[in-house]
């Protein structure tokens, strides 16, 4: 078992490597101790009949990154390394020397966005034959094309990868609500954008503006002709919690667009809303038109939901004038 550093051999699905799992979850129990909330089998070597790297993935979850620093120390020592640049969502393990890796180990914070993506396609694909037999085959053929270029292998994987994560949290969550995250804790509107839109929908034709910061789109279930939302991509309950630059920035942009929607759709008024007042809110604002024959006052928030009417010209225009 074991393979030399960016190289690439798949050999055909082997039965020991269950045991090789089980012999380093102990190794790694020891270690974490308390730390490790969940150990898990991950990896072509966890899916059975498809042949893999003969390298045993093992994915650690901890409630913070910031825990791993008490184990730091055990796992900068032989036979153990720390990949110094190891991607923002985890920290990579390895065991073995470069000639011979046999373990790598993926520490991650538990139900972070990692932890599920690599369940969700581990057990789709355990449970899917065809699209276990289609990655097998994609494997097999960027084996022999990056024999020696793994990450050329692993990166030409990820698009494949990614779009079966996506139909398994589609697939899975299909009777997911709003309602239901909430009561778990989760965040919906975090939750609908790390998981492929599987919540709300893909919002890309409603989509008006898109930054670093925040993103502005068309509300699905209107209020009124020309109603946006202004979300921060970042999760903060209110705006008593966003940081002073994000205010300043969404407040500028929103005044900026309330002045485009009056051009726009002719409106007499456009009014602002903060509210966010649930168990689970995310930062938000909502620009609502309100026309000439409709009469002034508080009960504009609360007007009557519509069905979403798409108009490309008008939301085209808008796009231009914002950017």
């Amino acid at each position: 078992m074991g393979l030399k550093v960016g190289t690439v051999k798949l050999e055909k699905y082997n039965e020991n490597w269950k045991n090789e799992f089980c012999k380093e979850k102990e190794n790694l129990e020891k270690i974490f101790g308390k730390l490790a909330i969940q150990i898990e089998h991950v990896g072509s070597t966890s899916i059975e009949g498809i042949s893999a790297k003969p390298i045993i993935d093992i994915m650690v979850a901890i409630a913070s990154f910031s825990d791993f620093e008490g184990v730091r120390e055990t796992f900068s020592k032989e036979p153990y390394s720390v990949k110094e640049d190891s991607s923002p969502d985890e920290i990579l393990v390895r065991k073995g020397p470069e000639d011979n890796r046999t373990h790598f180990i993926h520490v991650v914070e538990m139900n972070g966005k990692k932890y599920n993506d690599t369940l969700a396609f581990r057990n789709y694909l355990r449970t899917h034959e065809d699209t276990k037999k289609e990655y097998e085959n994609l494997k097999i053929s960027l084996a022999e094309k990056y024999a020696n270029d793994r990450k050329s292998y692993t990166s030409s994987k990820n698009d494949f990868i990614q779009e079966v994560i996506k139909i398994a949290y589609q697939e899975n969550m299909q009777e997911l609500t709003p309602a239901m995250l909430i009561d778990m804790g989760i965040c919906p509107t975090c939750y609908d954008r790390n998981y492929s839109h599987c919540l709300y929908g893909d919002n890309t034709e409603k989509m008006l503006y898109e930054n670093e910061l925040f993103e502005c789109f068309f509300v699905g279930n209107p209020r009124a002709e020309g109603h946006v939302a202004i979300v921060s991509k970042e999760h903060y309950k209110d705006m008593m919690e966003i940081p002073d630059e994000l205010c300043k920035e969404v407040f500028v942009f929103a005044k900026k667009l309330m002045n485009i929607l009056k051009e726009v759709y002719g409106a007499e008024s456009v009014y602002l809303c903060t509210m966010c007042d649930g168990p689970m809110n995310h930062f938000h604002i909502q620009l609502i038109p309100r026309y000439r024959f409709e009469k002034r006052g508080s009960k504009n928030f609360v007007k009557e939901r519509k069905e979403y009417q798409e108009d490309i010209a008008k939301r085209d225009k808008i796009r231009e004038l914002l950017n």
